[in-house]
């Protein structure tokens, strides 16, 4: 038994080694890209984007997944070609991107769905073919959205907006240029994008608004033509932004920056890779207290273009996870304590996953009992029908044993980083434990599994 155990322990480490894949496809592939993903209540979210199709089934630019299947929100989706950005506002759900309508109600780029029906936000943003809203907001209680439009009906609003109750009202003279991204943090707007001026004041691609007035941030972030922020969010007080420039002022970093209230700093290098000719960061998350940037470089080498999900940000250095995709990630999303990502992708690692994945690691999953945690080691699926993968947020080395409900070891490894476990055929169906212990033998986890 002894000499399966360590053929079988063999088997493991090399399919591991040769298959380090971190995430996977939940529920039925899509036939479009995922822009964004908007949480729901529980296990539930809703994808928006530019497919029509989720598995067999005809859904347009907006679906939902209710912890079963996914399904239409309305009858039948939108008449354009994708729906960018979603939030909640005063209850309801308000999206916008680059449409004339949804389910026949005439709504020009932008829409609210109460729960039962959708309906126009007074005239939009005048529908043409390449008028689109690009990103969305609520600050001081009021609804923003922003993108690359000039009017709502007959009214000037110059990329960015505010709804007041019945119209949509400019701020001051606008934004000149695209925007692409908005964050409210300490209870001031933070607009990013490819734009020299706010109004008549120039701010090199990021501006606040204050509720009344623009003003800039620092000395911006280096404006050219090609130059823009694309992704903003709050980090450890702090704000982060990324997207495709170099410097502030002076102060060079390479595609993500550090706002402190005061000053423009770099992070940790940047994201430039050793052998990288270009980096852009795409889209920030916060999730398992960790800054987590998508990005892309191409190689020197073999100048191919390659995109990496999930780097981390822990306030000292950044650490890369080797899940390399085809094609950019475009958001990335914590739904109940798990980790998605949206995009144009069709491969991660090796893997055909289709522009929707979720994280396999990271906090503990649905359906473990756990007794006892002292690190976080992930141990997915559970219940399984016939492998399993652990594996530990950092690099801890650990041992992992089963057992069956009378204590008796049916399975050990040791020494480890990583498991992909397939089911052997002495361990039948049941129900088991599993301990996960460091080099000296200290618990670390335990907790119950389940074989199907």
């Amino acid at each position: 038994m002894k000499k399966i155990y360590i053929l079988l322990f063999a088997l493991f480490q090399f399919s591991f080694l040769n298959a380090q894949h971190s995430w996977f496809q939940p529920g039925p592939k899509l036939n479009g890209t995922v822009k964004a993903i908007l949480p729901g209540v529980g296990d539930s979210y809703f994808l928006l984007g530019s497919f029509t199709k989720v598995g067999e089934d005809s859904i347009s630019g907006i679906a939902k997944w209710d912890g079963e299947k996914f399904s239409k929100v309305g009858s039948s989706g939108i008449e354009g070609t994708s729906i960018n950005a979603a939030i909640y506002y005063n209850g309801d759900i308000v999206v916008a991107g680059n449409f004339s309508s949804i389910d026949s109600v005439v709504c020009n780029n932008i829409a609210l769905w109460d729960g039962s029906q959708w309906s126009s936000l007074g005239n939009g943003f005048n529908y043409t073919g390449a008028t689109t809203v690009s990103t969305l907001t609520v600050y001081k209680g009021d609804l923003y959205a922003g993108g690359s439009f000039q009017l709502s009906g007959s009214d000037s609003v110059s990329n960015i907006a505010k709804w007041n109750g019945s119209s949509w009202i400019a701020l001051g003279d606008g934004i000149k240029g695209e925007v692409k991204t908005m964050y409210v943090h300490n209870n001031e707007l933070y607009v990013g994008g490819t734009f020299p001026y706010a109004g008549t004041l120039q701010v090199n691609n990021i501006a606040k608004w204050d509720g009344s007035d623009w003003s800039e941030v620092g000395e911006g972030l280096e404006y050219t033509g090609a130059t823009t922020v694309s992704t903003l969010q709050a980090y450890n007080g702090n704000l982060y932004a990324g997207g495709i420039f170099y410097n502030s002022g002076t102060t060079s970093m390479s595609h993500v920056a550090m706002w402190d209230g005061s000053q423009w700093s770099e992070v940790g290098g940047g994201l430039d890779y050793t052998g990288a000719t270009t980096v852009s960061t795409l889209c920030f998350t916060v999730y398992n207290e960790k800054l987590i940037a998508e990005a892309k470089f191409r190689s020197l080498t073999d100048t191919n273009t390659y995109y990496y999900i999930a780097q981390t940000w822990n306030d000292t250095t950044w650490a890369v996870k080797d899940s390399r995709t085809d094609l950019p990630i475009l958001t990335l999303q914590e739904v109940n304590n798990e980790l998605y990502a949206g995009g144009d992708f069709t491969i991660i690692d090796s893997d055909t996953i289709s522009f929707f994945a979720q994280w396999k690691w990271g906090t503990f999953r649905k359906g473990i009992i756990m007794e006892e945690q002292h690190y976080h080691f992930g141990v997915y699926p559970n219940p399984t029908k016939s492998e399993l993968w652990i594996r530990p947020d950092n690099n801890t080395t650990f041992n992992f044993s089963i057992h069956d409900m009378l204590g008796r070891p049916v399975f050990t490894t040791g020494n480890v980083n990583d498991l992909h476990f397939i089911q052997p055929a002495e361990i039948g169906k049941g129900l088991y434990t599993y301990s996960i212990t460091d080099e000296k033998g200290v618990l670390l986890q335990k907790g119950k599994l389940i074989i199907q």
